[in-house]
Parts: structure tokens; C-alpha cells; sequence
């Protein structure tokens, strides 16, 4: 099977939040409930104020969550241009390997090296590491059938 397409700037940042979204969210609300919680205790450890902690409450909440919008957002940047993340991708998925070829890269990987494969909204991705991942835009796939088939290929090879 040979799909060919361009990864752009929007594909990367995606890829990112999805990521950021199935690994990462639980630990960070976590962390931000925890700060809050930190950050009323040592405001009210000599008298309770409700206003006070209803109003430092939000001001952390805000700023934890802006602060995760601005780290997301910014990953959309950090591809170069002329750099091998961007561009025009040739893949094909054989019986043996996948092979993807780009302007200034080209690469052969074992299914053994795919650890998983996930299915986003627009995307499938093919992790070959923890946060590294072959990035397939479902836009490729003329159906919905076919998408289907190509999820379908890509588990029967994957070991889990």
C-alpha cells in the first residue's frame, strides 16, 4: 500500500495535542488541583477568607491553563522549514517494513519498531517511541473504507 502526502505545520501541532492530550493531561490537572490546593492552605492557614480563595483559586486556574495553551501552541513553530519534520512524504506499507521517503530523508522501519498504533480524529498515528510517531492525515484516504482497511493492515502487523 503507497500513500503520498505533505505534513505542514498544522499536522505537527495536532500530533502534538493529541499526544499531550493522551499522556500528559491527567498528570498536569493533577499537578494544577495539587498547586491549588498548596496555594489555599498557606493562604488560609490562619483565617479562612472565601472571597480571597475563590478569587487566587481562579487566578491559578487561569494561568496554569494558559500556560499549557501558550507550551501546545508553540510546538507549531518549532519544526524549521527546511527541516526534515515538513514536507512531502512517500510511504509505503509492505508485508515486511514501511518505508517513507522525504526530500532530505529516507527511512525503513520493521513493523517489531512500531509500538502502537492510534487513531485521532483527522490522523492515525504509528509510534515508533514514546512521543514519536509516523503522522498518517486520514485526508489521504479517498473513503471512509479505506481508512477502515488501512487501520485494519496496520494492527494485523503491529505486535501488541
Amino acid at each position: 500500500m503507497k500513500l503520498s502526502f505533505d505534513i505542514n505545520r498544522q499536522d505537527y501541532a495536532d500530533f502534538n495535542k493529541f499526544h499531550f492530550i493522551k499522556t500528559q493531561l491527567k498528570r498536569r490537572i493533577f499537578f494544577g488541583v495539587l498547586t491549588i490546593v498548596a496555594l489555599q492552605f498557606f493562604l488560609n492557614k490562619e483565617r479562612f477568607d472565601l472571597t480571597a480563595t475563590i478569587i487566587s483559586s481562579l487566578v491559578c486556574a487561569v494561568v496554569y491553563c494558559f500556560l499549557i495553551y501558550r507550551s501546545l501552541s508553540s510546538t507549531k513553530n518549532i519544526p524549521q522549514d527546511n527541516g526534515t519534520v515538513l514536507g512531502h512524504r512517500d510511504m509505503e506499507f509492505s508485508d515486511i517494513n514501511i518505508t517513507c521517503k522525504a526530500e532530505k530523508t529516507s527511512t525503513v522501519s520493521d513493523w517489531n519498531a512500531i509500538k502502537k498504533l492510534e487513531n485521532g480524529k483527522n490522523y492515525f498515528y504509528l509510534y515508533v517511541d514514546t512521543n514519536m510517531a509516523y503522522i498518517i492525515p486520514k485526508r489521504v484516504f479517498a473513503t471512509v473504507n479505506e481508512q477502515d482497511n488501512f487501520e485494519q493492515f496496520i494492527l494485523s502487523k503491529v505486535k501488541r
